[in-house]
């Protein structure tokens, strides 16, 4: 997990912030410090579908784009 002392400082201040302004300053601040860590976060991994003629075999099933791509094994039957 992602461990920074001033995003848990500002976690936690803004959970006992009562006042509504102050608090979205607060979570202003803490979105800013976030995005200077993690540049990008993945909301979704899209999905491939992936074909071949029948005489393609060992293609692997891949479901995911974090998958590996490895053909070593494929292979073409005659």
């Amino acid at each position: 997990g992602l461990k920074d002392p001033l995003v848990d400082d500002l976690y936690d201040k803004q959970t006992r912030t009562v006042d509504v302004t102050e608090r979205k300053q607060i979570v202003q601040q803490l979105v800013r410090r976030l995005t200077e860590l993690v540049p990008s976060v993945p909301l979704l991994w899209p999905r491939y579908i992936l074909g071949a003629w029948p005489q393609v075999r060992g293609v692997p099933q891949l479901l995911y784009a974090k998958d590996s791509w490895d053909f070593e094994k494929v292979w073409l039957a005659k």
